[in-house]
């Protein structure tokens, strides 16, 4: 792949695809925006054709954790484990570590608890308050948070007593 500016003057950009393989960076300023590009269909292709491209955040976000347990720890309290991912071959993209855990009843929000290792406990005192008494079941998520991007992509879970 040979990636050239055709003229600093008016930013535009030529691409030929071949055989090998590249990763390009993205602009920052593209993250959000729609970009119109124009694509060729090879060489002889003087004209080319329009396109847009929508250029979201999504392949920025964290990747959702996986492994999601949530067990009654023998005292009423729930405990909530999950296993987070990384693309660099770590455990997370994101330091320092940071989660976004969400109880729900059904689609109301119950309570967000946000932790720094992937573990957090739910009380029976939280659940009382939460449900009216201790829970006998809900969904949650679990995301992990980046300073800068936000919660990244959510995995579901359920616990049932």
């Amino acid at each position: 792949m040979r990636v050239q500016a055709n003229s600093a003057r008016l930013r535009a950009w030529r691409m030929l695809l071949d055989d090998r393989i590249a990763s390009l960076a993205v602009p920052a300023g593209w993250i959000g925006e729609t970009v119109g590009l124009r694509r060729y269909a090879g060489r002889l292709d003087a004209e080319g054709e329009a396109v847009s491209l929508d250029v979201g955040l999504e392949p920025l976000l964290a990747l959702a954790p996986v492994g999601l347990v949530a067990a009654d720890d023998g005292s009423g309290d729930i405990v909530i484990t999950w296993e987070p991912r990384g693309r660099y071959g770590g455990t997370s993209d994101y330091l320092p570590e940071a989660y976004r855990v969400e109880i729900r009843d059904g689609v109301t929000l119950k309570r967000v608890f946000e932790a720094g290792i992937a573990t957090v406990t739910y009380a029976m005192a939280e659940q009382t308050a939460d449900f009216g008494a201790p829970a006998v079941g809900f969904d949650f998520t679990v995301a992990q948070v980046s300073a800068v991007h936000g919660a990244g992509h959510q995995a579901v879970g359920r616990f049932d007593a």
